[in-house]
C-alpha cells in the first residue's frame, strides 16, 4: 500500500492537519493512506521520526510545518512551496516537481504561496542580520531546523519528497532568545514556566505577543491547505503524471 509520511515538529503543526477532539485529547483524523508523526525540532529528531514512517511504510515523504522569514518580502502565512532544501552544512536534495505543482494548482486563492528554495539550518536563526546574512549566501527565502533531516532520508530512500513550510516570523522579525525554553523535546510547548518567565523577564511579553499573533496567521494557512495534502484525488492526479506511485 502506497502511503504518505508526514513529519512536523511542533504539535501546533500536527493540529492543522486533519484532527478531531477526543477523550484524551487531540487525535489525527488522516484518511488511512497518510501517517504523522511528530519529532520535536532539529533535524536529528524529524530524521529519526522519517526513518520511522518509512519503516512503518511510507512511500513518500512530507516535512510540514512553520519557518522562519529570510526574504523581506515575504509576509507571516506565506506558504513556501519548496523546490530544494539548501544544507547549512553543506548540500541540497530536490522536492518532488510534479507533487509540489499539483498542490500549487489547486490552493485556495486566499493562500499567498511562493515556490523556492529553504534553507535547512541547524539552529534557531533569531536575528534579522542573521537572516539576511543567511539570505545573501544561500538565496534562499525561508528557513527551518527539520526539512534537511526528513530530505536526507528521502534521498537515501529514493522516496519522493514535499516540503511545505509557512513563514512565521519575517526577515524584520527577532526571535526571543527564550522562545527554546518553551519547546518541549517532543514538540509540545512548555506553559507551566511562561509564567516566571515573564516575571523574571518582562521585556519578553511584547515579541511573545507578536509571535503568537503570527503563528495564529500561519496555522490558519496550514488548516486551509491542510486536506489538499492527503486528497486523494490530488494524490491520483500526481501518481497519473509519473510524480507519485499509486495509492493502493
Amino acid at each position: 500500500m502506497s502511503r504518505i509520511g508526514i513529519v512536523s515538529a511542533l504539535a501546533v503543526e500536527a493540529r492543522c492537519l486533519p484532527s478531531r477532539r477526543g477523550l484524551f485529547g487531540w487525535r489525527n483524523a488522516l484518511p488511512a493512506e497518510a501517517m504523522l508523526g511528530v519529532s520535536g525540532p532539529g533535524a536529528i529528531r524529524a530524521q529519526r521520526m522519517a526513518e520511522q514512517l518509512v519503516a512503518r511504510g511510507a512511500t513518500q515523504l512530507v516535512s510540514w510545518g512553520l519557518a522562519g522569514g529570510l526574504d523581506p518580502g515575504i509576509a507571516p502565512g506565506t506558504l513556501i512551496a519548496t523546490d530544494r532544501v539548501v544544507v547549512a552544512r553543506g548540500g541540497e536534495y530536490p522536492t518532488d516537481k510534479g507533487w509540489r505543482q499539483r498542490i500549487l494548482s489547486v490552493l485556495p486563492r486566499q493562500v499567498a504561496a511562493l515556490e523556492a528554495p529553504l534553507l535547512a539550518s541547524e539552529n534557531i536563526v533569531a536575528t534579522s542580520a542573521d537572516k539576511t546574512a543567511l539570505r545573501r549566501r544561500y538565496a534562499a527565502v525561508a528557513v527551518d531546523m527539520e526539512s534537511g533531516g526528513i530530505a536526507w532520508v528521502a534521498s537515501q530512500h529514493r522516496l519522493p519528497l514535499l516540503v511545505l513550510r509557512v513563514v512565521v516570523d519575517p526577515a524584520a522579525m527577532a526571535l526571543p532568545p527564550v522562545l527554546a525554553e518553551l519547546v518541549t523535546s517532543d514538540g509540545g510547548v512548555r506553559l507551566s514556566g511562561l509564567a516566571g518567565l515573564l516575571i523574571r523577564r518582562p521585556s519578553v511579553l511584547w515579541p511573545l505577543l507578536e509571535l503568537a499573533w503570527n503563528a495564529r496567521i500561519a496555522t490558519s494557512t496550514l488548516r486551509r491547505i491542510a486536506p489538499i495534502v492527503t486528497d486523494r484525488g490530488v494524490w491520483l492526479s500526481a501518481a497519473a503524471e509519473g510524480s507519485l506511485p499509486l495509492p493502493s
